[in-house]
């Protein structure tokens, strides 16, 4: 398929959801939800931090839908044109237009394998979970009865080949071309959507069985976060802790995995093992504000409060370095949040005033800000 649903395979933070992925996770230990009492709520989290949304909508008519919708009147029958339409509606996330060209294609060609996993995204986007099901569950039989013959013919066509060198023939018959990689590339789509599916289907275990699939085939970042983040929410935190580890040894020291893994980690109680993590990071990391403040937190809780106060000072002093070499409101944001960890409201508050001057639209500023007028500051 020449147009994939989500470039799952690049590690970048996952646009919207994954994305976050927004947002990288916060070094703050929070606890996640354990059962599927907050499923939902956890799946939100899910959808936000690890998968790559489709391109959001424009106000003006995409150029590319505006050429297909041109030829489209030519040729209204053209089932590739039908189906690179409706690629580009999901793209701009008109998810109704998608599925009424996916519709009308199936109907001109309903053996059409890319038209039938087409469609099944466009339904998984409208939220139709039950139905999408359904047509995913679909493609990936058709495609592994197809992937079972390509064997067997494989396997037949060896054998006529040792047969005829055992002749002293040469075999001339040229070998059958097939787009291995365009074909994986559809699995994979197929497979990660369903487990979203799945996940909002209630059914965990199923979905987890398709994350794990799909990083056999091409692990990556946001495969081990997605599967990660639902065994977390189902109060596995071992699993999660392995997966997270097995993810930095296959695709590198991820800095959302490491901090997954800290979570888990801190969740689990294995504090010597989260500082271990945090020194690796501080070792590395060009700015080490937020890992000394992480630092102080663990400390605080396994009750080494010297210990924690001396990194909290550290903190301070990497915050005053950062500031006069660059002053920007995310850097304020980052002093304010240490001197509230010192407990020097004041300073804090002149930092987030500050920051919130230079930023207006940073949230995170603004309800530190409210958090110091609760506390009387």
């Amino acid at each position: 398929m020449k147009q994939m649903s989500h470039d799952i395979c690049t590690d970048e933070g996952r646009g919207d959801h994954m994305a976050s992925g927004l947002d990288v996770p916060s070094i703050q230990v929070k606890r996640w939800c354990r059962g599927l009492g907050n499923f939902w709520i956890a799946l939100v989290a899910i959808s936000l931090f690890l998968w790559i949304s489709p391109a959001s909508a424009h106000e003006d008519i995409d150029p590319e839908i505006e050429e297909l919708t041109e030829k489209l009147a030519k040729k209204p029958d053209d089932v590739e044109l039908l189906r690179a339409r409706a690629w580009n509606y999901r793209k701009n996330r008109e998810f109704r237009k998608s599925l009424d060209d996916v519709d009308r294609a199936a109907l001109l060609d309903p053996e059409n394998d890319e038209i039938l996993l087409e469609r099944g995204l466009a339904l998984s986007a409208l939220k139709r979970d039950e139905e999408a099901e359904v047509v995913l569950n679909h493609f990936l039989e058709k495609g592994e009865a197809k992937r079972r013959q390509d064997k067997d013919e494989e396997d037949n066509d060896g054998e006529k080949e040792e047969s005829e060198k055992r002749k002293g023939r040469e075999n001339t018959t040229p070998g059958r071309l097939t787009d291995r990689t365009s074909d994986e590339n559809d699995l994979l789509t197929a497979l990660v959507e369903r487990a979203f599916v799945l996940a909002r289907l209630n059914k965990a275990d199923l979905s987890l069985n398709d994350f794990t699939a799909a990083i056999k085939i091409r692990p990556s970042m946001d495969l081990y976060l997605s599967r990660g983040r639902l065994e977390e929410t189902l109060g596995q935190f071992d699993k999660a802790a392995k997966g997270y580890r097995e993810g930095l040894t296959r695709v590198g020291n991820a800095l959302h995995l490491k901090k997954s893994l800290i979570r888990v980690e801190t969740e689990r109680h294995r504090y010597r093992k989260v500082l271990r993590l945090i020194d690796e990071e501080l070792d590395r990391a060009p700015v080490k504000t937020s890992w000394y403040l992480r630092r102080a937190e663990i400390l605080d809780v396994m009750g080494k409060i010297k210990a924690s106060q001396k990194a909290k000072n550290k903190a301070l002093t990497e915050a005053n370095r950062v500031l006069k070499k660059r002053t920007t409101a995310l850097n304020r944001l980052a002093r304010g949040k240490v001197y509230m960890a010192l407990g020097q409201r004041p300073e804090a508050r002149r930092d987030l005033e500050l920051a919130v001057q230079m930023a207006p639209n940073l949230e995170e500023a603004r309800g530190l800000l409210g958090v110091l007028k609760g506390q009387g500051e």
